[in-house]
């Protein structure tokens, strides 16, 4: 049987997408008043860095003398709007870190991760093979767009809109590291999907990020005018009353947690568990650990399974360990200021918090994730993005 037209112009597209650098999604959104250029990114991502490094920041060692690639990749939300804009750090021409950098005010402060040692992403392969699976599941398709897109934070995929013979619109979403199909589906505690970040930020939560935003502005001309004048960022700041009078009084904390990569894509939980376990000296595999917290129903596990490790004699043994669905960010600086690591959870996803790095403003905390599948990562991570804890306590 011979293919037909339309299923040849949607290869002939394959094409022309892959190589044409990947237009907006389904729904694109237009620009608005709230948008931030890549420039004003860069700008941003370029002033951080230097004030980080100038300032001998723990995690920061390798960045001396590094540069910031201005051609960033760009991540857009599953709605379509433009997201983040992932800068790669350069040494001798190796990537040695990330920055995600927000190409919205409304998304609060600017800089939200900085990732040391990243995991390359299959970028290309992931583009591919979005459309690829596009054209097999949906025949005489159309291939309507094809970004990189933040499926599930901190998640990374490559999403095409494609369009039936009906004209109906579907999203083909692939991991950029296991290049696996995400189910198209809200993603819960137990089954793997996917969400919108700007579908979380309420409207109450606008004002509040746009000031984070324009405080973010504040640091990076500090930054700047404080090399031009010679002296400290913290001088300038002090000097000028740009902020609150103690912005300068810096703290952080890190603890050594190894870092361990999920074995399977349920096995986010068990995996931060592992991390937490090892802490304390205890080796549990990750097998051994999800036979404790999953009760029986398969998938993910929820806080209350997760809670059944940590508590159980034959688990960590932590009596005192309970979840906190309100978290704040001083109660993640308790516990590690007490050397206590936490699961530290966004929407769907268990990660480890290690540490913390406060200098007034931003506040960040220190991240191992299980995430990508088998290999971990580790990064900075500016405080907003949090749903839960799991305190482990004795």
């Amino acid at each position: 049987m011979k293919p037909s037209i339309k299923l040849g112009l949607c290869t002939l597209l394959v094409s022309l997408l892959l190589i044409s650098a990947i237009v907006p999604a389904m729904g694109a959104q237009p620009e608005d008043k709230n948008s931030v250029s890549v420039e004003k990114a860069l700008e941003h991502a370029n002033a951080y860095m230097m004030y980080f490094t100038a300032e001998n920041t723990p995690g920061f060692e390798k960045w001396n003398g590094a540069s910031i690639d201005p051609k960033p990749l760009e991540l857009y939300d599953i709605n379509g709007t433009k997201l983040y804009y992932l800068f790669s750090v350069k040494k001798e021409e190796n990537v040695i870190g990330k920055m995600k950098v927000g190409a919205n005010k409304k998304l609060g402060a600017s800089v939200l991760t900085f990732e040391f040692n990243p995991i390359p992403m299959k970028v290309e392969e992931a583009l591919k093979k979005s459309i690829e699976i596009g054209m097999e599941e949906y025949p005489n398709c159309e291939i309507s767009s094809t970004v990189m897109v933040l499926y599930s934070y901190p998640k990374i995929g490559a999403m095409s809109v494609v369009i039936d013979s009906r004209g109906e619109m579907h999203r083909i979403i692939v991991d950029a590291h296991t290049l696996e199909k995400v189910p198209d589906k809200k993603i819960t505690e137990t089954e793997n999907g996917i969400w919108s970040v700007y579908e979380q930020i309420s409207d109450i939560d606008v004002d509040d990020n746009i000031k984070k935003w324009n405080d973010s502005d504040k640091f990076t001309e500090a930054i700047k005018n404080a090399n031009k004048e010679g002296i400290s960022t913290s001088e300038y700041i002090a000097k000028n009353q740009i902020f609150r009078p103690d912005y300068t009084k810096t703290s952080s904390k890190f603890l050594n947690v190894p870092l361990y990569g999920g074995e399977t894509v349920f096995y986010c939980a068990p995996a931060t568990a592992q991390m937490i376990a090892a802490y304390y000296g205890v080796q549990h595999t990750q097998d051994y650990i999800y036979g404790i917290m999953d009760d029986g129903s398969g998938g993910g596990c929820t806080n209350a399974e997760q809670l059944t490790y940590y508590k159980s004699s034959d688990g960590l043994n932590k009596k005192g360990s309970k979840e906190d669905t309100s978290p704040q960010y001083y109660e993640a600086v308790s516990e590690i200021d007490h050397s206590r690591p936490l699961k530290c959870g966004v929407t769907g996803h268990a990660r480890v918090c290690t540490g913390y790095l406060d200098n007034g403003y931003p506040a960040y905390l220190a991240i191992n994730d299980p995430s990508p599948m088998g290999q971990g990562s580790q990064y900075l991570e500016a405080w907003g993005s949090v749903v839960n804890y799991i305190y482990v306590r004795d």
